[in-house]
């Protein structure tokens, strides 16, 4: 609530704390009911007209600096998109190349141990005594799938493929 005063003429005025940027005339700034702007009498009551239109102008954002914000901040997302996008990517190629070794070596240690390949991944080294894999719900018979990607394996040759993926 702005405290009121009278002057001379006993026109009431306002202080009109809060429209410049910190400056030293905030105090001794009024307003009358007809607009005028006035120091008090020790700066000799100089018309402040122009003052208040400058510290109005510069009380907020211009529209242009909003849109400069606005599109420095989506380029920085844009940026981070991008950059984190190809981390799932990643993930699942490394988890190719690890399911593709790991049924390479089931393989090869069923054939080291047997002396042939087997003739499926599922149930052939998947159960005793010949466990090299552990039982998956995403192996069946002579393919394991992953998210995204397909290993196969192929029982003549004992050639384990992943169509590429990885």
């Amino acid at each position: 609530m702005p405290r009121l005063h009278r002057d001379r003429w006993n026109v009431p005025r306002r202080f009109a704390a809060g429209l410049g940027g910190g400056d030293a005339l905030r105090n001794d700034l009024v307003i009358t009911s007809s607009n005028e702007a006035y120091h008090d009498a020790s700066k000799g009551g100089k018309n402040m007209h122009r003052y208040i239109e400058r510290a109005r102008e510069e009380a907020g954002f211009t529209l242009i600096e909003l849109l400069i914000v606005i599109v420095i901040l989506g380029i920085l997302a844009g940026v981070v998109v991008f950059s984190v996008g190809g981390i799932t990517d990643r993930g699942n190629v490394a988890a190719c190349k690890t399911d593709m070794s790991t049924v390479t070596v089931a393989v090869e240690a069923y054939r080291a141990k047997q002396g042939n390949y087997p003739a499926n991944l599922d149930p052939a080294v998947t159960t005793a005594p010949n466990q090299f894999l552990r039982p998956q719900a995403n192996l069946a018979g002579n393919t394991l799938t992953g998210q995204g990607y397909t290993i196969t394996y192929t029982p003549a040759t004992g050639v384990v493929d992943s169509g590429g993926f990885c």
